[in-house]
């Protein structure tokens, strides 16, 4: 009996240490968990930052070249409308022109679009984010990708009220 008793204590004293061990053992496990998700989600705001940072670089590109090419075709159509060309042959050439300025500018704007959902999802998963300092960074470059945008939607708006005025005027040169 004795021995049961003394068997028994020990099983006691061994089951409860398993059971401080098991909490251990889970409390270091949310803390693992926890530091886990800060840094999956700094990745993903490292990430999502240097995506945002190539974006804006394309989408600049891209604008730089939307320009280049609208002065191109001002000065073609200048030189059009002057007669220092043969109108037929460079209206032919500024309607082909004025089509990939178009299609660039469609493309522009899909960028843009595709820029727009990309903030949004940066937006969400900057809520998460514990780190203030980050944070705060993370949410001033949002807030200069929006004005970005919003800018470029202007210039936008623009660039397809300058291709409308260009077709009038090939329309006005084909009638000469």
């Amino acid at each position: 009996m004795k021995k049961y008793l003394i068997l028994g204590t020990i099983l006691l004293s061994i089951s409860s240490f398993a059971n401080e061990v098991q909490n251990k053992q889970g409390e270091n496990t949310k803390i693992i968990k926890v530091e886990a998700a800060d840094t999956k989600v700094h990745n993903e705001n490292s990430n999502l930052n240097e995506e945002l940072f190539n974006m804006e670089k394309d989408i600049k590109m891209m604008n730089m070249d939307i320009d280049m090419k609208m002065m191109d075709l001002k000065m073609y159509i200048d030189m059009a409308s002057t007669n220092m060309l043969d109108t037929k042959m460079y209206t032919n050439m500024l309607s082909m022109k004025i089509m990939n300025m178009k299609m660039d500018i469609n493309n522009l704007q899909n960028q843009i679009i595709h820029m727009e959902k990309e903030l949004v999802t940066a937006e969400k998963n900057t809520i998460e984010i514990k780190d203030n300092e980050l944070k705060k960074k993370l949410n001033n470059q949002i807030m200069s990708m929006k004005m970005y945008i919003n800018m470029m939607n202007m210039k936008m708006m623009n660039l397809e009220e300058n291709m409308k005025i260009l077709d009038l005027k090939i329309d006005n040169l084909l009638r000469k």
